[in-house]
C-alpha cells in the first residue's frame, strides 16, 4: 500500500501544475448532448453548436454559455437561418443568458449563438 507521500517528487521540480478545464457551454438535462462547438464559418465571431437527443426519448436540456450571447437561432448545416415555419426543435427559448430546448427522439439541431459585440 502506498502512503500519502509515495508520489511526492514524481513531478519534475519547477513543473507547472495542470490548469483546470473550463467549459464554454454548461449543459444540464438528460438526453441532450453537445456534438460540436465551433466558430461560425462567416468569421462573425458567433458560435455554432450542434446538439442531439441520444436516448431515444423526448428530452429537455439547458445550455448556458460562459460568454455573452445576445441571440440564439436555429440554422441549417450551412449556418443559414431556418425560416420560421421550419423550426426543428420542439421548443427553443433564450432567456436569462441560457438556451432551453426540447428535442424529439434522436433529433439533431444546429444553433447559432450570436455573441455580444
Amino acid at each position: 500500500m502506498l502512503g500519502g507521500d509515495a508520489l511526492a517528487g514524481t513531478v519534475p521540480s519547477g513543473a507547472v501544475p495542470p490548469t483546470p478545464l473550463i467549459s464554454l457551454i454548461e449543459l444540464t438535462g438528460t438526453g441532450v448532448q453537445i456534438e460540436t462547438v465551433k466558430l461560425a464559418d462567416d468569421r462573425s465571431g458567433d458560435v455554432v453548436l450542434r446538439v442531439y437527443e441520444g436516448l431515444g426519448a423526448r428530452s429537455r436540456g439547458r445550455l448556458t454559455p460562459q460568454f455573452a450571447v445576445t441571440d440564439v437561432s436555429e440554422v441549417d448545416l450551412l449556418e443559414e437561418p431556418l425560416p420560421d415555419d421550419i423550426r426543428r426543435a420542439r421548443a427553443l427559448a433564450f432567456t436569462d443568458g441560457a438556451v432551453d430546448l426540447e428535442l424529439a427522439p434522436f433529433q439533431v439541431v444546429t444553433l447559432r449563438l450570436r455573441r455580444h459585440a
